[in-house]
């Protein structure tokens, strides 16, 4: 089984700035949050909101093998920004079954 996620996160979308990394996170209640890279894509979307039409890599997308995983998790998206890691306020929280 598999969990596909997309998104957008910029830094500064009026700046054009935009995170070193994007990652998805699931975390289960007592544990530690699991890491996923995600693949950083262009959004044309996203750069015309902010009216940054060379903005690069605004978005992103992961999917995650889901076949080890059972139970409810929070997902979360987290961001590489100089160096530090910063999670996104935005969680939702999924039942991940056999």
């Amino acid at each position: 089984k598999m969990f596909s996620i997309t998104g957008w996160n910029t830094i500064s979308g009026e700046n054009n700035i935009v995170p070193e990394k994007v990652y998805v996170t699931l975390t289960k209640e007592n544990d530690d949050p699991l890491y996923f890279e995600a693949l950083q894509i262009n959004r044309a979307d996203v750069n015309n909101h902010f009216g940054q039409p060379n903005t690069t890599d605004s978005g992103f997308s992961r999917i995650i093998n889901t076949k080890s995983l059972k139970g409810e998790y929070v997902v979360g998206v987290a961001r590489l920004n100089k160096g530090r890691l910063e999670k996104c306020q935005i969680q939702k929280r999924v039942q991940i079954n056999d």
